[in-house]
């Protein structure tokens, strides 16, 4: 009896050392806790200001500048020809990928 109760024994040592080997130190929480801090797909709140900022610049230049608006008119009407004038509507009515398909 007592000779199967130090197996047991050992056996759960041995199944203690084996999950601490898998999962180190950490706790199951501390280790998710990690991933999502390292895995965070937002850059820093600072980052996002410094790319806003000279956007919203920009944008007020483009408002403000009548050369620009004519030139993103023609843009437009060029870009629409081009829309009409290819079907882009009907080639992609089942979907991209069903047209690369074919």
């Amino acid at each position: 009896m007592a000779a199967q109760q130090q197996k047991r024994n050992k056996l759960a040592e041995e199944q203690e050392e084996i999950e601490e080997m898998q999962h180190g130190p950490f706790t199951i929480e501390q280790r998710q806790e990690t991933y999502k801090r390292e895995n965070n797909q937002l850059p820093p709140p600072w980052a996002i200001m410094a790319i806003l900022i000279p956007g919203f610049i920009e944008f007020w230049i483009i408002l403000s500048t009548p050369s620009y608006h004519w030139a993103i008119f023609v843009a437009f009407l060029l870009g629409t020809t081009f829309y009409v004038q290819h079907d882009i509507s009907g080639i992609f009515r089942n979907g991209a990928v069903s047209y690369l398909d074919n």
